[in-house]
């Protein structure tokens, strides 16, 4: 009997994620019987997604055009996709719109028994900066669809896991934990991407936006408290699941109406960044987001930790006459660096290398190691250049974190196990919550400290 089709809905890809995705499915539509049945997104997008799709030989089969983002625009185009289902099964759908709106298709699929592919950050609440509450319920909500999710049918879209250079770091952190019985006693975490938006984009901006009262910290920021998360679990190797009982977190934001007051004078511009007009508010979600950890066992500390969390940092914008677009096509300056001790026997230290005005960039990892003591070499270094060899010809020039977003996205379209289910994100929105947490209390004179007991 020959194998069906697989069937597959695409929710609120927008234009950002359609040239990623539909990329993916080019790539794949050789070695993968599949086809979309439907495509889901706002009316506001409409022209940029048919322009796209047009020159792709890859056309979904429905379309289905939201007028808002709101529950109700949102409670219609399910109706539509049971309608769709009813008909013939779907078997994946694909949910890429702004977070808030997350859950409604979610919840949907698991009740259709539909495999899930969200991109992060999970889930999103409006004002979660100012309502503790809402802050609280990322981790509720998370916890709950992953105890529903029993046959693992949810992935979350977290591709540094999939990265070559951080893959190589966690297997051998983790067998060098096994063999050692140590655990990890400093990790560190830190980005920056300088994206300098202007108070209009601070404002009104739909893709990553700051007007719902989150920011860095539920764009890229999701991905590094990921990783701290994925690597603080390697302490398990040495102490067991439960290697801490306790722990404490700070955090310290920097938000756009801080960005404005530094900026009021600046001259440099051809026009004032900050004039009487465009004031910024001080709800608006957080630009660079500063968190310091410590972890305790019976008393003792085990590991201590950093993730820090920059848009605020170098950018090479100069002016903010293409609004929007303009932070993405000039201004981009991306570093990320991760630092992983295990006492005083071994560190290893990832950091991503820039060629050619960053149009190229690729990661190293540098290992240092108390040899005489341990063995191996005291001083090693790799280089994770583009994977030639590794991967498909065609997509020869991709990015190594655009290389293992497409690893991730091909282990769950064709079926195959993947290291990023819901299960394992509890931990990460566990931090997100506490994060929002102390930072609603922050905005209100508090101090911003969580201690919990694991």
């Amino acid at each position: 009997m020959s194998k069906q089709q697989m069937r597959i809905v695409l929710v609120g890809l927008g234009k950002h994620s359609m040239r990623t995705y539909w990329s993916f499915f080019e790539l794949l539509k050789e070695q993968t019987d599949f086809s979309v049945v439907a495509l889901v997104d706002l009316v506001s997008n409409k022209k940029v997604i048919n322009d796209f799709i047009e020159k792709s030989f890859i056309k979904p089969e429905q379309y289905i055009f939201l007028e808002n983002k709101e529950d109700t625009s949102s409670l219609q185009a399910l109706k539509e996709l049971d309608t769709i289902y009813a008909k013939e099964r779907i078997d994946k759908i694909i949910i890429a719109t702004e977070p808030c709106s997350h859950g409604i298709y979610i919840d949907w699929a698991l009740s259709h028994d539909i495999e899930i592919l969200v991109e992060k950050p999970v889930i999103a609440f409006v004002d979660m900066n100012l309502n503790k509450e809402k802050a609280r319920n990322i981790e509720r909500y998370v916890t709950n669809i992953a105890t529903k999710d029993t046959n693992a049918r949810i992935s979350v879209q977290t591709q540094r896991r999939y990265n070559a250079a951080y893959a190589f770091t966690y297997s051998y952190v983790k067998e060098f934990i096994k063999e050692f019985k140590v655990p990890i006693s400093f990790l560190s975490v830190h980005h920056e991407d300088g994206l300098w938006n202007s108070i209009q984009e601070f404002s009104t901006e739909e893709a990553h936006p700051y007007k719902y009262g989150y920011g860095k910290l539920l764009h890229s920021g999701y991905h590094y408290i990921d990783l701290f998360c994925w690597f603080s679990q390697l302490n398990t190797h040495a102490n067991g699941k439960d290697w801490a009982d306790e722990m404490s977190l700070s955090t310290e934001i920097f938000r756009p109406i801080d960005l404005a007051n530094q900026l009021r004078s600046l001259r440099a511009l051809q026009k004032p960044y900050v004039t009487e007009k465009n004031n910024v508010s001080h709800t608006l979600g957080e630009i660079d987001c500063y968190n310091s950890f410590q972890f305790k066992k019976s008393g003792f500390v085990v590991m201590i930790g950093r993730v820090d969390m920059m848009q605020n940092s170098v950018s090479s914008r100069t002016n903010f006459d293409d609004v929007y677009t303009g932070k993405h096509d000039v201004g981009v300056r991306k570093y990320e660096e991760v630092s992983i001790y295990v006492g005083p026997l071994l560190k290893l230290r990832i950091y991503t290398v820039s060629k050619e005005n960053d149009k190229e960039y690729y990661f190293r990892v540098e290992v240092s190691k108390n040899a005489d003591l341990v063995g191996g070499k005291d001083i090693e270094i790799f280089d994770f250049k583009q994977e030639y060899g590794t991967v498909p010809n065609s997509i020869h020039g991709w990015t190594p974190n655009k290389i293992a977003r497409f690893r991730l996205f091909d282990a769950f379209l064709s079926g195959r196990e993947n290291i990023s289910k819901i299960a394992s994100h509890v931990d990460t929105n566990r931090m997100i919550s506490l994060m929002y947490q102390n930072i609603t209390a922050s905005q209100t004179g508090k101090i911003p400290y969580s201690k919990i007991h694991l």
